[in-house]
């Protein structure tokens, strides 16, 4: 995706896609490291009005949901 952004660390890749945003994690990882991220970006943004969910989809990655 030409959207798409590499951590200055290389770890996490974020893809926005409309107004959800996409964060996968850039190397083989557990499902436990993806709900561990989940909980992190839920915690980060949960005063953030403009967020109305973060979770896993189905490619296994973490969406967070800024839909109106």
């Amino acid at each position: 995706a030409e959207h798409s952004k590499t951590t200055s660390d290389g770890i996490y890749t974020i893809t926005p896609i409309g107004r959800l945003v996409n964060v996968k994690i850039q190397k083989v990882v557990t499902d436990d490291e993806y709900e561990k991220l989940r909980k992190d970006l839920e915690e980060h943004y949960k005063n953030d009005v403009r967020v109305n969910d973060v979770f896993i989809c189905q490619a296994g990655t973490v969406m967070i949901d800024c839909r109106k």
